[in-house]
């Protein structure tokens, strides 16, 4: 951390030095200010305690990030940001971390790595940046949502539209985090979670290419590569249409991942949704399925954005292979009450090839904007589970979780 530190406070030298004292202070003074505070609670009824993570809990902790960006100056631009974290109260306060000894202690170390019953702060953002009306390059930590790269990296990454409704997207990430108000993972090494997405070294490398066609279809080609680990190539085409009031539309994407390490299977996805939108009302209808061998292989390591539930874990190729989900989507404001609400059932093999089993997840979101800059939200969870598989997370489980954020 400390070399990209000193790599960061280099480059912004390098460029007040390129562009002019005296318009890099002008920067600095004109720079904005943004951040939230916020308070999270959660807990779990399960009817099983199969593990530290599986099992009762409750916990409450607040959070705070600031993030302050300069000015642009030549169409440079820099950012830092942070969040600190703070346990409130836990129901168990001893008990072991989710993730082991080293992963802290209490309730809040199952969502929040290292916390410990205590306080940690983390670098959300530091980064430097250069935006034009065609491209927009950044290098350093920052967030990233983007197929199988999502959540905050150590990366750089370029978009550009060399020509008319084409976009190229160019990405290295070195290492992949979750640090959000609900959420920490900041443990060193741990693939697929936080820290290093290469375990064999050097990052991973993402080139995409998205043609905006009718200007309601858009059709994108990606791949990723991480040397001597996994290389990921998939594609998208989504669709978006209006009539009057009335909107529907869709998307589809498949991928596949060439596993190189002997002991990992070759991963497989196909995604896709339709919906409809009338009066406010948004139904959508959904189908999510995974490789035979290796679910979807290792291309969720940099993170993911495919899973539309809140827990939605027999979609991970760890737990569980062949996955099949139809599922069913409804959202509404309401008053200024937005609500949404998802019901999947899921069949699934485990990866020493026992199954089939079933389970469902049933979430209803509610939010709330008590002011312009005060929001209140809240997660109902219901999972049901095969009572014949007798591996990891199989359990029925309850979640009620909330969250007061002010945003500035």
């Amino acid at each position: 951390m400390r070399k990209k530190s000193l790599s960061l406070v280099a480059c912004m030298f390098m460029a007040a030095s390129s562009v002019g004292a005296a318009e890099f202070d002008e920067a600095i003074k004109n720079g904005k200010l943004s951040g939230d505070a916020t308070i999270t609670y959660e807990m779990r009824d399960s009817k099983k305690d199969l593990d530290v993570y599986y099992r009762d809990s409750a916990y409450s902790v607040g959070s705070a990030e600031l993030i302050y960006k300069t000015d642009s100056f030549h169409n440079f631009n820099l950012a830092f940001g942070m969040r600190a974290y703070k346990v409130i109260w836990e129901d168990h306060k001893n008990s072991i971390g989710a993730y082991g000894p080293t992963a802290g202690k209490g309730d809040a170390s199952s969502r929040f790595w290292n916390i410990d019953g205590g306080e940690i702060a983390v670098t959300t953002n530091a980064y430097i940046g250069y935006d034009t009306e065609k491209i927009h390059f950044k290098a350093g930590r920052q967030e990233l949502e983007t197929e199988w790269l999502d959540e905050h990296h150590d990366a750089i990454t370029l978009y550009a539209n060399p020509i008319e409704k084409l976009e190229v997207e160019l990405i290295w990430s070195q290492s992949h985090y979750r640090m959000w108000a609900r959420e920490l993972f900041y443990g060193p090494d741990m693939d697929g979670f936080s820290g290093t997405i290469n375990s064999e070294g050097g990052g991973i490398y993402k080139v995409g290419l998205t043609y905006d066609i009718l200007d309601s279809l858009k059709v994108k080609g990606y791949t990723l590569v991480a040397p001597d680990n996994y290389s990921v190539y998939g594609a998208k085409a989504t669709l978006a249409l209006e009539s009057n009031d009335f909107k529907y539309g869709g998307f589809f994407h498949y991928m596949q991942t060439d596993e190189r390490l002997a002991q990992n299977e070759d991963g497989s996805l196909i995604d896709t949704k339709v919906y409809v939108e009338l009066d406010g009302y948004n139904l959508g209808l959904g189908y999510i399925q995974t490789g035979k061998d290796g679910g979807w292989g290792s291309a969720y390591k940099g993170g993911e954005n495919v899973t539309p539930f809140e827990e939605g874990d027999k979609l991970y190729n760890y737990i569980a292979i062949d996955t099949r989900t139809p599922y069913i989507t409804l959202s509404k404001n309401i008053m200024g009450l937005s609500l949404s609400a998802i019901y999947g059932h899921s069949t699934y093999k485990l990866p020493n090839g026992s199954g089939d089993y079933k389970m469902s997840e049933f979430c209803l979101w509610a939010g709330y904007d008590i002011t312009k800059n005060l929001n209140l939200s809240a997660i109902l969870t219901v999972i049901n589970e095969d009572e014949k598989d007798i591996g990891w997370a199989a359990t029925d489980l309850t979640q009620v979780s909330s969250t007061l954020v002010y945003k500035f």
